[in-house]
């Protein structure tokens, strides 16, 4: 998974996503500006490159997110079984049953902005 972004950087992207977020997923829809605010200290945005890998097949994530631009692909024994799309959530089955992932989650082919969930702030 790539780098976090620099934390100025996600301060002035991540209220725009989570508003632009909010007509796409259930999550964030209605969300007044100060609850915005107050969600945007609890996340940071990482850009996941083109086909990288974000999640192994066989290992726990260490993270779990919303995809806001770009798409990753699930797949099993290299066949795709899914797609997660923005405003949909990555990683956090594997994460919530606290066992490791049954299929690699990689980016498609245009890289994937992901607000990741702060383990703390």
């Amino acid at each position: 998974m790539a780098e976090d972004l620099d934390e100025d950087e996600v301060r002035k992207g991540v209220e725009d996503m989570l508003c632009r977020l909010q007509g796409t997923s259930e999550f964030f829809m209605g969300l007044s500006s100060d609850e915005t605010q107050v969600l945007a200290e609890y996340v940071s945005m990482r850009l996941v490159p083109a086909h990288a890998v974000a999640v192994e097949a066989g290992a726990t994530p260490s993270w779990f997110g919303l995809v806001c631009k770009g798409s990753l692909v699930c797949s099993v024994d290299g066949k795709q079984v899914a797609r997660i799309v923005p405003g949909h959530l990555a990683g956090d089955l594997a994460i919530a049953a606290g066992q490791a992932s049954a299929v690699q989650v990689a980016c498609a082919a245009e890289s994937a902005t992901i607000l990741v969930v702060k383990r703390s702030r």
